[in-house]
C-alpha cells in the first residue's frame, strides 16, 4: 500500500465518522464529535501518517507500532521545552485524542482490517503530564470580554452594511445572555423555548457532541426578542434563520462562517482588542461566564449546594457529571481522608459555570472567566 492510499483510508474513516454520526465513550450519553472536531482530528492524523512515513517509512498507519507515537510525544515534549512555537500543550493533548478517535472509530467503521493499534491515550497524556505540561489560559488568543466588551461591538454589528445583519446580531445578544456557541444558537428551535411562571425563559441548548443543557435567563430584553422571532412560527421552526442572496436559509456551516466574520469585523471596528487577545465569536460567550461567575461568587456555600441540586433536578445526568468532578478532586488529595473531600466554594462555582457553558469539566472555566470571592 502506498502513503496516498493509506491516507485515503484515513480519509474515508472520518468520513463515515461525519456521514454516520458515530459517538464515542462509555457512558450512556455519548459523545458526538462536532463537525469541525472531525476536520482536526483528520489533519492531526494525515500529518501524523506524513511522519510515520518520512521517519519510520511505514507507507500504512495500520502497521505503525505504538512506540512510534510515544517517541512522537517524547520528541515534541523536548521542543516545547526548548520553545519551539510550533508546539503547544494543547496541540500535544490534541494529538492523544485524535489517535483514541481514529483507533475507535477504525473499529466500527471497517475501512481497516481491524483495530488500528496507534498507540494508547492513556500513555500519551501520561508522559504529558509528566512533563508537567498544562494548557494555561494565558494561551488563549481570544479575549475574555466584559460586558462593556460586548456593547461595544453589538453596536457596531448594527452599523454592518449586511443583509443579515439584524439576525446576526441577535445570534450574538444569544450568544451573551444564554452562552450559547454560534451553532448552538444557529440550531435552536421554537421548541427549545419554555416560558416559565416567575417570567424566565428555560432554553434547551443541544450542543457540542449532541449534549444537551437547560439555561435560564431572566433578561428582557432578550426573552422578548426570541419571542418576538418564534411569533406564529410552528414548534419546530427555527430561531434563527440567516439568508443567501436568494432568501434562501443558508446551511448551519455557512451560517456560522458568515456570523463569525460579521462578529470579527464588528469587533476590529469597535477596537476592543488588547493585550494580543482578540475579540472573537467566543467572547460574547466568555462576557455570559463572568457575569454567571460573579453570581455564584455572590452567594454562600449552602446557596451554591441548593443551585446544584436544581440544576441536576432540571437534567438528572448532571448527578454524574457532579460525581465525577468529586472523584477527580479526591484523586488529586494525597490524603487519608481524602474520601470525606467536599468541593470548596471556588469549585462549586467553577462547576455551575463550567455546566451553563455546556462543558464537564471545572478546569475549562479558567479560558472563559475568573473567580472573585
Amino acid at each position: 500500500m502506498s502513503i496516498d492510499k493509506s491516507k485515503a483510508k484515513i480519509d474515508k474513516v472520518f468520513d463515515k465518522v461525519k456521514e454516520q454520526g458515530l459517538t464515542f465513550g462509555n457512558h450512556h450519553r455519548k459523545k458526538q464529535l462536532a463537525d469541525r472536531t472531525v476536520e482536526t482530528y483528520r489533519n492531526v492524523v494525515q500529518a501524523y501518517a506524513n511522519y510515520l512515513y518520512r521517519e519510520h517509512g511505514v507507507y500504512d498507519i495500520a502497521r505503525a507500532k505504538p512506540r512510534y507515537a510515544y517517541d512522537f510525544i517524547d520528541k515534541q515534549i523536548k521542543e516545547y521545552k526548548c520553545n519551539d512555537p510550533t508546539v503547544s500543550a494543547y496541540t500535544m493533548r490534541r494529538f492523544a485524542h485524535a489517535l483514541h478517535s481514529f483507533y475507535e472509530a477504525s473499529k466500527v467503521t471497517g475501512v481497516f482490517r481491524g483495530n488500528v493499534k496507534v498507540g494508547d491515550k492513556r500513555e500519551i497524556l501520561k508522559r504529558i503530564t509528566a512533563a508537567g505540561i498544562f494548557r494555561k489560559s494565558i494561551d488563549s488568543k481570544t479575549l475574555k470580554a466584559s460586558h462593556s466588551d460586548y456593547a461595544k461591538v453589538q453596536s457596531e454589528i448594527l452599523k454592518l452594511r449586511s443583509p443579515n445583519t439584524d439576525v446576526i446580531s441577535k445570534i450574538h445578544q444569544t450568544q451573551r445572555y444564554l452562552g450559547a456557541r454560534i451553532t448552538e444558537a444557529i440550531s435552536l428551535k421554537k421548541s427549545d423555548l419554555t416560558y416559565l411562571d416567575d417570567g424566565s425563559l428555560l432554553v434547551r441548548i443541544k450542543g457540542k457532541g449532541g449534549l444537551v443543557r437547560f439555561v435560564t435567563t431572566k433578561h428582557k430584553d432578550t426573552i422578548c426578542m426570541l419571542e418576538n422571532q418564534v411569533m406564529g412560527k410552528k414548534e419546530g421552526a427555527p430561531v434563527f434563520q440567516v439568508k443567501n442572496t436568494y432568501q434562501q436559509d443558508k446551511s448551519i456551516r455557512h451560517s456560522k462562517k458568515l456570523v463569525e466574520e460579521n462578529i470579527r469585523k464588528a469587533a476590529l471596528n469597535a477596537n476592543v482588542d488588547r493585550g494580543g487577545k482578540k475579540y472573537t465569536s467566543h467572547s460574547a460567550r466568555k462576557a455570559y461566564a463572568q457575569y454567571q461567575m460573579d453570581n455564584y461568587c455572590n452567594m454562600t456555600k449552602h446557596q451554591l449546594k441548593q443551585e446544584v441540586a436544581a440544576k441536576i433536578n432540571l437534567d438528572p445526568y448532571l448527578k454524574v457529571k457532579f460525581n465525577t468532578t468529586i472523584k477527580n478532586i479526591r484523586a488529586k488529595v494525597k490524603s487519608e481522608i481524602r474520601t470525606k473531600r467536599r468541593l470548596t466554594h471556588k469549585e462549586l462555582c467553577l462547576w455551575l459555570t463550567s455546566v451553563d457553558l455546556g462543558h464537564g469539566r471545572i478546569d475549562v472555566v479558567r479560558y472563559y472567566a475568573d473567580y472573585h470571592f
